[in-house]
């Protein structure tokens, strides 16, 4: 496979198959812990993926990293990888899931699987800004009315979940290194308390529902 993108094609060209698996059980890995997967998820997922490609393994998934064992006996290697979270994005989770399932059934090969995750790893989002400001207010705005929220609440809560999403479409965390949600959420905080000074609204319960 002659991907640039994908560390696969790229780290060990024209390698044996064990290599080649190691590789894109790694590389799968990150991406899954990349883009949200649960722990208990990600851990039975990768699992299952290298049981299919006889490949003995252990996956253990922390906020930060990851720690991989392949192989068995004097074979087995652990490995270490740092990795930053991103924005949590079902759309390539399930992208990654069906390109698993296809491998697993033997319908691509291994570096059509790992071509595919590369190319959905790199998609562009499903939905553009405007539908995703329009998704952000209606699920701050309807939080709100579950909580007992009034008219004003509902509003405002929904201005403020547009601005999140806005925020994070415009800082992405992976570049960040972690400081845009503490930034956002004591801004959001900020804000709700001054809005409070002016309208009848319910401070704590906009800035917890933003």
């Amino acid at each position: 496979m002659q991907n640039k993108a994908s560390p696969l094609s790229s780290s060990h060209p024209a390698e044996n198959p064990k290599h080649e698996a190691e590789a894109f059980l790694l590389r799968t890995a990150e991406l899954l812990h990349r883009y949200g997967t649960p722990s208990y998820r990600l851990e039975g997922v990768m699992s299952k993926v290298a049981e299919s490609l006889n490949v003995p393994s252990v996956f253990l998934y922390t906020p930060t990293a990851l720690v991989v064992s392949l192989g068995s006996g004097a074979d087995e290697r652990t490995f270490l990888r740092r990795v930053d979270s991103g924005d949590i994005d079902i759309s390539k989770v399930l992208a990654f899931d069906a390109v698993l399932e296809n491998l697993e059934v033997g319908k691509i090969s291994l570096s059509q699987a790992a071509e595919c995750l590369e190319t959905e790893a790199n998609a562009a989002a499903p939905f553009g800004l405007p539908v995703s400001l329009l998704a952000a207010a209606i699920a701050c705005g309807g939080i709100s009315v579950i909580f007992g929220g009034n008219v004003i609440d509902t509003i405002v809560a929904g201005v403020f979940g547009c601005f999140i999403t806005w925020a994070t479409v415009l800082f992405p965390r992976v570049e960040q290194r972690g400081w845009r949600e503490p930034v956002l959420g004591f801004s959001a905080a900020i804000f709700a308390v001054g809005i409070a000074h002016w309208l009848p609204v319910n401070d704590r319960l906009i800035t917890v529902k933003s």
